[in-house]
């Protein structure tokens, strides 16, 4: 199914449909993000987040977002964004930004290990949280299904396509191979959880004063493996993840790390897949995670 894509928003527009709805709001200082794939983001008076999507999927997911995350909120240990200016055509939304830095791997190694434990901490029983809400009942109406396995055909695809041109032949082998495995794992789907689904630096944030984290950015959510929701956080070391997966007390298998480790290889493909598709990157940006992951 084609997605209609929307254009990407202007500053001025950005701007005026802030002060259209929300006049309010002096709009004197701020920063436009457009780095994103799904989003646009206006960020006001280092005090508010404004996203504006950027095809027909993630305007409907808005939508789901905004009333998913005001029931997730009292379940969850960690700060997760609430959203309070939502136009009536929801074609935007914004919610009050959340304190703390983006925890990348450069600041998470410069913490002390007590820190770090406690990060490590937190993240666990978010996660544990996250997972085990709707075994305990909890319904989330809306929630899209996971949909890595109508995924695979057109990464396999799309690497016969364009990978020969960029790889060499023993690369294109340890392509086939990630492909190859993932098709097998994908046909025992393991049980499924409410999961993050884009959990990595960028959306952990560290508020160091008040040694709490946050997560921001769930327009992926959906019900799916939750050892998805362990793949990106390889990003800070494979210790790290023990760690985290030690603490854990949601669902888990004798697979689990093994899943979660092949989902960052399976993403790694994809990266350089997409850089055919979308000009987000460089082709050396793009291949990162496929060299990290060998």
């Amino acid at each position: 199914m084609s997605v209609r894509l929307i254009q990407m928003p202007s500053e001025e527009t950005m701007l005026a449909s802030v002060r259209r709805h929300f006049p309010d709001i002096d709009l004197q200082n701020y920063v436009i993000n457009t780095d994103g794939w799904d989003h646009a983001v206006l960020l006001v008076n280092n005090q508010y987040v404004f996203r504006f999507p950027l095809d027909d999927d993630y305007l409907e997911q808005l939508s789901r977002e905004i009333t998913i995350l005001k029931q997730l909120s009292p379940l969850v240990s960690v700060d997760i964004p609430q959203y309070e200016f939502i136009p009536d055509n929801k074609q935007f939304a914004g919610y009050p930004m959340l304190p703390g830095h983006q925890l990348k791997k450069a600041v998470l190694d410069s913490l002390s290990d007590q820190e770090q434990t406690i990060i490590a901490s937190q993240l666990a029983a978010f996660l544990t949280e996250l997972h085990t809400t709707v075994a305990n009942g909890h319904a989330f109406p809306g929630l899209p299904a996971w949909l890595l396995h109508q995924d695979q055909p057109e990464l396999v695809e799309n690497a016969q396509k364009f990978l020969p041109s960029k790889l060499t032949p023993t690369e294109l082998e340890r392509v086939q191979k990630v492909l190859g495995t993932t098709e097998t794992m994908l046909r025992n789907p393991p049980t499924q959880a409410f999961i993050h689904n884009d959990l990595y630096s960028s959306h952990i944030l560290w508020d160091s004063a008040q040694q709490k984290l946050g997560v921001i950015d769930f327009s992926d959510m959906c019900m799916g493996d939750p050892a998805v929701d362990f793949n990106e956080l390889f990003e800070y070391g494979k210790d790290f993840v023990e760690k985290v997966y030690e603490l854990y007390q949601g669902p888990k298998d004798n697979t689990f790390l093994q899943r979660a480790w092949q989902y960052q290889q399976w993403t790694g493909v994809f990266m350089m897949t997409d850089y055919f598709i979308n000009d987000k990157l460089t082709w050396a940006e793009a291949r990162e995670l496929f060299d990290k992951t060998v």
